[in-house]
């Protein structure tokens, strides 16, 4: 039961994100099984009173910085998001954090299925790309699922010409750069994979690239440009495919981007980095008023007459909880990427795309919270089936 739930977890977070919203209350797929999943583990731990915990040195130091986190946001939500419902937001991310340490806690007693699951996801990460690039070219560029009519929502061209003011790909997600980090985790996931064929790998890498590319996310096209110089090893690649890379980067690439960023200083302003700093002198004018918080800052509040969030993930933190649930964020934040970094030394390379993304966007909202988290799930799977880890030390 725990392995069937387990995959449903990962599928209803990274492959099927179905929606409920209602002011700013937000159900999604995985809150439901994630929801099943604790009740779950928490049924059986109360039955058989047995708690199994198997973690790395590192991990301790996240999970309990993790559960301070948790009690911190929760205390905070009573007494400042009963009121306003924002209380939905800290339950939300709580859950997601809750089911993460306990997958995390017992994840060694997955072994034999491990293997299944980390070539499960890599083929679905893959048929997933591929099916976004045939609704790209069909010139459907957003699809929201919801519980409630109507059930799938499709943004066409029109659509996003009227809302956005351009066209930007973004799949499943709320939002591009969402979907673009998303792709990125992705090719990540897909370099470090052993267990499927090399050549099949590299497709998928190529085609979420690809992907990355349609989304019109000019800071993303750029951050995972720098990751795939990072995690490709030009030494087992075929020379004359060597150079066939080589002539794509150079020849194609760095031209579409300046053509990118021309077309995108016509409908914003990129020398101020998309009005990022007019958007963080709010958030600081908006923090002085509230220290301690406000819990959901996205929904309730807007900054100055027209953005709302502050772009910056860590900046969110603060506006939502205060100084101290930014900075535990913030611990979370380094513990979250040292332990990964202990794991294997690759994962380094994942920090700098991510950590340029979360400073300039509202990255870690909504649906993009578990696809962060059970990252790190994703990565020590795939590290323990290409032979270089045991699950604990």
């Amino acid at each position: 039961m725990e392995k069937l739930l387990l995959t449903a977890v990962i599928f209803f977070t990274y492959f099927f994100i179905i929606t409920y919203k209602l002011e700013n209350i937000n159900i999604y797929g995985s809150t439901i099984i994630c929801f099943i999943f604790c009740f779950y583990y928490l049924f059986k731990m109360l039955k058989t009173r047995m708690l199994t915990i198997k973690l790395t040195k590192e991990e301790v130091k996240l999970v309990i910085i993790l559960l301070i986190y948790m009690l911190f946001t929760f205390i905070l939500s009573l007494v400042l998001g009963i009121e306003n419902k924002s209380i939905f937001k800290v339950l939300s991310t709580n859950l997601f954090i809750l089911t993460f340490i306990l997958i995390l806690f017992h994840l060694e007693s997955y072994k034999d299925y491990l293997l299944k699951i980390s070539k499960l996801f890599s083929y679905g990460l893959i048929l997933l790309g591929i099916f976004n690039v045939l609704l790209y070219i069909a010139k459907i560029y957003s699809v929201y699922f919801s519980f409630q009519s109507p059930y799938v929502t499709i943004m066409g061209e029109n659509e996003m010409i009227d809302y956005f003011r351009e066209i930007r790909f973004q799949s499943m997600f709320s939002q591009k750069t969402k979907f673009a980090f998303y792709c990125i985790i992705g090719i990540f996931l897909l370099s470090i994979n052993k267990t499927i064929n090399s050549k099949l790998r590299y497709l998928g890498i190529i085609v979420l690239f690809v992907n990355i590319i349609l989304t019109n996310s000019i800071t993303s096209m750029l951050v995972t440009g720098l990751l795939l110089w990072s995690i490709i090893d030009f030494k087992k690649i075929n020379r004359f495919l060597r150079y066939i890379f080589y002539f794509l980067s150079v020849f194609i690439l760095v031209p579409y981007v300046i053509k990118v960023v021309n077309y995108m200083s016509t409908v914003r302003d990129v020398n101020t980095l998309g009005s990022r700093g007019i958007i963080w002198s709010y958030a600081f004018e908006f923090y002085k008023d509230h220290p301690f918080g406000v819990i959901d800052n996205w929904y309730l509040y807007q900054l100055g007459n027209s953005f709302r969030g502050a772009h910056n993930v860590f900046f969110n933190e603060i506006l939502d909880y205060g100084i101290i649930g930014g900075l535990l964020f913030l611990i979370t934040y380094i513990l979250y990427f040292y332990s990964l970094y202990k794991l294997d030394k690759r994962t380094l390379w994942l920090v700098f795309p991510t950590t340029i993304l979360f400073m300039i966007d509202n990255m870690l909202q909504h649906e993009i919270v578990p696809v962060f988290l059970f990252t790190y799930i994703l990565i020590k799977i795939m590290v323990y089936t290409d032979g270089n880890l045991k699950m604990t030390k």
